[in-house]
């Protein structure tokens, strides 16, 4: 069998906080996901950005943190220093309405940590990705990132995450998926619609 290649991932704080807390169940899909990271033997980037979040809300979720410790003592956390993180906030904010400076500027180190890691990012905020989908055409590089949502993309992901995590265009941020088919519209368009051959007329 051919061994599956290990990915660097980044999971969001949404993911982390929604794997359980004290007084709330654990979205099942955002264990899952994690469960297959381990299971592959993924990799967990960490940025002193991202561990400030890991620590705020992760550390609410036993869940989470069972499966932080698990990936450090297999020594599969990556520490990151985002050194062109300010670079990136600063193209994303000439380029965004200033609405959206404050939302660009708290998360851009989640993109930052993707891009420069070529790391697949774990997140379920839509909205985020919603903005940079918007972004993409006018940023280098950025509508390539990888993004996975737990909650949207399940039933793709975990087979993807099993096989290595490829790269393909279905999860990049670019990719247009109000416009791509799904697999069920792709079956309907491949399948041939049934003739019924209407009975003749018999000859009088």
């Amino acid at each position: 069998m051919k061994p599956v290649s290990s990915r660097l991932m980044v999971v969001d704080a949404s993911v982390a906080r929604d794997c359980g807390q004290r007084t709330t169940p654990p979205v099942p899909h955002c264990l899952r996901i994690l469960e297959t990271i381990l299971k592959v033997c993924h990799r967990a980037a960490l940025s002193d950005e991202l561990k400030l979040e890991w620590d705020r809300h992760g550390k609410k979720s036993r869940n989470f943190m069972r499966w932080w410790k698990s990936m450090t003592n297999r020594r599969k956390i990556v520490r990151q220093d985002l050194r062109r993180l300010e670079e990136l906030k600063g193209r994303l904010i000439r380029v965004a309405n200033k609405q959206l400076h404050g939302l660009l500027e708290k998360d851009a180190h989640l993109v930052a940590a993707a891009l420069e890691g070529n790391a697949v990012l774990l997140s379920r905020d839509e909205k985020l990705r919603s903005h940079l989908e918007k972004l993409a055409h006018r940023i280098q590089g950025l509508g390539d990132v990888l993004w996975v949502n737990p909650s949207r993309d399940l039933d793709t992901a975990l087979e993807w995450l099993e096989s290595g995590a490829p790269d393909g265009p279905e999860h990049r941020i670019g990719y247009q998926r109000d416009t791509a088919p799904t697999r069920t519209e792709t079956h309907k368009r491949r399948a041939k619609p049934s003739r019924r051959r209407s009975p003749s007329t018999p000859r009088r």
